[in-house]
């Protein structure tokens, strides 16, 4: 398919105008306002309301957002994968997929796809974004993993110069043309990222790489050691047995978080085979879900320190450790 094509199968070939806004005046709804700084922007095949934008935000139709995602189909053999509105349509997705799958090890499922996800705000609560990523984007739930909350995820690819964000402004259609740029610089990542996974999956395992990959878990995730000026406050006030004991407590839980770790480690020998790819994925669990988070927000925060904080940074730690561990460079 042609963007054009998909968009319409997937029934997203609606169009968008920007509409002025009005108040009642003072004597009702007689007397109609109008807000000079304030536009709605409105579906016109339902006329329902999608947001409130500004007098320089410009309205860019869904077909014209996505329309450079041909030119990269074209030149890559990629394919569109999936396609959606969020919101009644206030927000608006297309995936694309590469051809290839990059099989890491012989395991059922132990392998690689990358996407590009295009993505188009109409109510004013985002720019239209370009962003590769490994998330399958399907509904809101996976839509949100690859952007991040907040766009964070996207933003921080933004910053590395992996993510395209074009605002609706008139100079949008030039910035646009750059996705085919960001793909490339997407696709390069991906081969060092399946370079580094087949690597790792290369290596036998042995006992100096699991007790590396621990101890950088322990380190990140195992109960902390207390400061110096701590211990010195603690043994003028507490008794001896009562510091030997808190010490004792906190060997017993870096005994229990190894031992769940080394679990998982070796659940993924039976899945990819005794090697350092299957220490990375266990450890890696543990990290994605067998921390504890607490309070209101506890989902939330789990999965914002997976896509994009304390989480996603230990992963390229624990890499660089194992490989360490192993005597071989990194890709």
């Amino acid at each position: 398919f042609t963007s054009a094509e998909a968009l319409a199968i997937a029934g997203l070939d609606f169009t968008v105008e920007k509409r002025p806004l009005f108040t009642f005046g003072a004597e009702g709804a007689e007397d109609l306002l109008q807000l000079e700084e304030h536009f709605a922007t409105v579906r016109t095949d339902t006329s329902a309301a999608l947001g409130v934008v500004g007098p320089k935000y410009e309205i860019f139709q869904n077909r014209d957002a996505f329309a450079s995602f041909d030119g990269i189909l074209k030149d890559h053999g990629a394919v569109y994968e999936t396609a959606g509105a969020l919101r009644g349509g206030r927000q608006v997705f297309i995936a694309a997929k590469l051809p290839e799958s990059f099989q890491i090890t012989k395991a059922k499922g132990d392998k690689i796809e990358t996407y590009l996800l295009g993505f188009n705000a109409h109510d004013c609560s985002g720019a239209i974004w370009y962003v590769p990523t490994n998330v399958r984007p399907v509904c809101a739930n996976t839509v949100g993993a690859a952007l991040g909350f907040g766009f964070s995820v996207a933003k921080e690819k933004l910053a590395q110069g992996r993510a395209l964000r074009v605002l609706h402004t008139k100079n949008a259609s030039d910035r646009i043309k750059r996705a085919n740029e960001i793909f490339e610089a997407a696709q390069k990542r991906t081969l060092a990222t399946v370079e580094n996974a087949r690597r790792l999956a290369s290596i036998p395992v042995n006992e100096r790489i699991v007790k590396a990959a621990l101890h950088a878990a322990l380190a990140e995730f195992g109960p902390k050691e207390p400061e110096a000026n701590e211990k010195q406050a603690a043994s003028g006030k507490v008794l001896l047995d009562a510091i030997l004991r808190a010490q004792e407590q906190r060997e017993q839980k870096r005994d229990v978080i190894g031992k769940a770790i080394l679990k998982l480690v070796v659940g993924e020998y039976e899945l990819v085979g005794k090697n350092a790819w299957a220490v990375y994925n266990g450890v890696t669990e543990y990290a994605d879900h067998g921390i504890r988070y607490k309070g209101e927000h506890a989902a939330e925060n789990r999965f914002q320190s997976i896509i994009g904080g304390r989480v996603d940074d230990f992963k390229g730690d624990l890499v660089s450790a194992i490989v360490k561990a192993s005597g071989l460079r990194a890709a």
